[in-house]
Formats: C-alpha cells, structure tokens, sequence
C-alpha cells in the first residue's frame, strides 16, 4: 500500500481556487487569498512551512476592529477547481482549517457546511458541518468513497456564513491535497510510498499522518502511532 499526491496547493498560487460565487449574500468577510491579519478571531499565519498566503474570509487592516472584516449579512463560498478521481483506488482528500464563531452577539449560532460534489457542483454533498470553534489550524482529512462515488469532475466548497444576530465569524484554508492510496500490498511493512524500500520519505509520510488512521496505520490498529513507528523502522533499509 501506497499514496501518490494528484493536486496539492499552499495557495502561494491560486491553484484554480476561487472566492466567492454567484448567489453568495455576504456584505463583507468574503473569501480572499491573502496574508492573513490576526485578530481575535482570525489567524495571524497562514498554515504552511514555506509561504504566507492561504484562503480567508476577509483581512481587515493591521490594528483595526476585530469585527472589522469578519462574513456579515449571509453566506461566501471557497469553490475548489476541478480535479480528477476517477479510476484511483481510494482518493482521499486534506485540509487544514481555521474556524471562529464563539464571539460576537450571537456565539456559537453560525456554522461553515463544508462539500463535495462528483458532478462539477450540479449536487453537492455534506463532508461535515463546522460549527465549534478551532481557533487554530487544523487538519482534516476524508476518504471520498465515504461520501460520493469518485469521478473526473470533482468539486469541493467551503461554505462560511453569518445568519445569526452579531456573530463574530471568520474562517481559513490552507495546504489542501487531493491524494490516491494504491491499494496493491506492499512487499515490505514500512514502504509507504511502494518504491521498494523504506527511507525517510515512508518516515516523514508516517509522522505526517500521525494520530489518524489510513496507509500510515501500519499495523491495522485504527490509530498511526509508536507501534507503527516501530514496524517502520524494523524493516529500514
């Protein structure tokens, strides 16, 4: 068992990314790629290694209200640009996130849908429904089986909205790959990648999927952890 990356962006790039889309309400906060300005609701860096910018909603000036550039007055969409799954084995998709909606007039009443669509985005189907604030950058990651039936016109949309009365909403993407996992077994515990061996790039693939469950789960145990760091490192070469 394997994976191979088919799309990754840090947004240093738009990448076919876009923000906002015909029918969005919102009045401010809508979604912009930039170097994010912190705020109490809002990151002060982006999520990525190398770079700066990632997607937000909004970005007020250095200094100013912490309200001053958060999703008021309705909905603004984060629309992904088309990717292809179709004859992958397990296409898999991860992101990392930033959500805020506790402060404000109306805390916690808000939430940000978050979809996939295998139909260019005719139908859209529910990947989860954030409505607890992270406040931090958080990764999420999903099989897409699980939701829709994976082909050439995959779509994916982050949906941040401000429906209640003086709600304080912001949120933030970044570091968003669309990956395959090779369901062939390996010849060799470790050997994620499936190139014969097992090196650093299996090590750093495993530390990267730590705490979750997927290819790094190398002993089947639900859970990528010291155990499977073990097996990996048994079987170097």
């Amino acid at each position: 068992i394997g994976q191979a990356d088919i799309s990754v962006s840090n947004f240093e790039l738009a990448d076919g990314w876009t923000g906002g889309v015909a029918g969005d309400t919102a009045t401010s906060g809508l979604w912009v790629r930039a170097d994010p300005v912190g705020t109490l609701a809002q990151p002060e860096n982006d999520n990525s290694a190398v770079g700066a910018l990632c997607w937000v909603t909004g970005n007020g000036a250095v200094g100013g209200a912490d309200g001053a550039a958060d999703v008021d007055g309705g909905t603004t969409t984060l629309l992904s640009p088309v990717f292809n799954m179709s004859g992958l084995d397990e296409p898999m998709i991860e992101y990392y996130f930033w959500y805020s909606n506790n402060l404000g007039g109306a805390p916690n009443a808000d939430s940000m849908p978050i979809e996939i669509s295998n139909n260019g985005g005719t139908t859209w189907t529910l990947l989860a429904d954030v409505a607890v604030s992270n406040n931090a950058w958080t990764r999420h990651q999903w099989r897409v089986r699980d939701f829709v039936t994976p082909t050439a016109t995959m779509r994916v949309r982050f949906v941040a909205r401000d429906l209640a009365t003086g709600s304080l909403v912001e949120a933030a993407v970044d570091d968003f790959r669309v990956f395959n996992v090779d369901c062939t077994p390996n010849t060799v515990p470790g050997d994620l990648n499936g190139d014969g061996s097992v090196n650093g790039a299996d090590l750093a693939t495993l530390l990267n999927g730590w705490g979750s469950t997927g290819v790094t789960d190398i002993d089947g145990s639900g859970n990528t952890d010291a155990a499977d760091l073990a097996v990996l490192l048994n079987n170097w070469s």
